[in-house]
């Protein structure tokens, strides 16, 4: 016969696990956990979860916008980047559960610490690019860093562009630096003579990485537009702007993949968008700005007086146009003396001659400008 006080303890017994178990969330469909369910068990997840549930306790932090769990966001993320996966180029459960956490906090607009978006930039090349871009702190360092290593242009001129509202020392010499040296090309030409020219092709797709297992909560995919597209959103204006867009999928190779607009690509290398921000910081429009990388001159010879007074206009008007770009970035303190001296591009003058007939050798062009070379003179007459 069971003593009534073992009874009473089996009842008891039994009516906490029932109680424990209807307050437990039930986690065989995350993707449609309650709110309540999410709050209570999105913690512990975080925080003790293997990479699908840490992925899944991110997602609902950031589909419910549980902001009191950012600070939890970011220390899992921490954890995860002092860890040796982080450094790896292979992709593991690790990886795209941070992918998830990443997407989180965008979503939330955190204000996540630019030393630790510059370190996840590698891997996380979109939404490192995002949290600098809505970094409380001074975050010009980590993107001087992207710029040094952005493997495409579009991230490099996100990175340029968020500099120019707030340029660091150095910045403009950089600038200076990347459209050096000018290319002035003189080209002499028999009467009715013409010449024609050329373009670049652009970037469409970044690297990415393999899949996790099944039964993973959505991700986003990333696309760096250079125009506006619809449905796109400004990363940050200037004379050269860059747009963002993002969705939902649950394609996680996608997803490690930074997307580019293939169908109107940024045709424009580093060296003209440099120039382009050059203006920028002298508060001129890219399309006004005098500064030309590739100044080009066609003479018709008539003779060899009028030849070396228009070539030498033409190249004092480069020189000049360059020089005054240099003291309107001095008089705005964004370029030292010392910095002037170091990154001043020099002016290279090739002169070709393409006379088929007047065979009057060219006089020789001569400049007191010690940053004026003449560092080819080409005949390619026309038999």
């Amino acid at each position: 016969m069971t003593c009534p006080c073992t009874r009473l303890l089996l009842a008891a017994f039994l009516g906490a696990a029932v109680i424990a178990s209807a307050q437990r969330p039930n986690t065989s469909d995350p993707e449609h956990i309650s709110p309540q369910d999410a709050l209570a068990l999105a913690p512990e997840w975080l925080q003790h979860g293997d990479p699908r549930e840490r992925a899944w306790a991110a997602y609902w932090i950031g589909r419910d916008r549980l902001e009191q769990q950012i600070p939890p966001l970011i220390d899992a993320l921490n954890k995860y980047q002092a860890s040796p996966q982080a450094g790896s180029s292979d992709w593991a459960d690790d990886d795209f559960a941070a992918l998830v956490m990443l997407d989180s906090l965008i979503q939330l607009n955190a204000d996540v610490s630019p030393d630790l978006a510059l370190a996840l930039y590698p891997k996380f090349r979109a939404r490192a690019l995002l949290l600098l871009a809505r970094s409380h702190g001074d975050a010009r360092e980590a993107l001087l860093g992207v710029m040094d290593s952005a493997k495409q242009r579009m991230e490099w001129l996100a990175a340029a562009d968020l500099l120019a509202r707030n340029p660091p020392p150095g910045f403009a010499a950089r600038l200076l630096k990347n459209i050096s040296p000018i290319h002035a090309t003189i080209q002499v030409l028999s009467p009715l003579e013409g010449v024609g020219g050329g373009g670049v092709a652009g970037d469409c797709m970044g690297p990415g990485g393999g899949a996790p297992g099944t039964d993973w909560p959505p991700v986003r995919i990333y696309w760096l537009w250079a125009n506006q597209a619809a449905g796109s959103e400004l990363l940050v204006g200037g004379e050269n702007p860059v747009y963002w867009q993002t969705k939902s999928s649950q394609d996680y190779p996608l997803a490690a993949t930074l997307m580019y607009d293939c169908g109107n690509p940024l045709n424009a290398g580093p060296a003209d968008l440099s120039r382009d921000l050059i203006g920028q910081l002298l508060g001129q429009k890219k399309d006004q700005f005098a500064l030309q990388l590739n100044p080009f001159l066609n003479i018709t010879w008539s003779s060899p007086e009028a030849y070396v007074n228009e070539a030498t206009s033409f190249v004092l008007k480069q020189a000049e146009i360059l020089h005054s770009a240099e003291n309107g970035l001095r008089a705005r303190g964004l370029l030292t003396d010392d910095e002037a001296a170091s990154a001043q591009p020099p002016l290279n003058v090739k002169v070709v001659d393409l006379r088929d007939a007047d065979k009057t050798q060219l006089p020789e062009l001569l400049f007191a400008d010690p940053s004026i070379h003449l560092i080819d003179r080409q005949t390619d007459a026309v038999n």
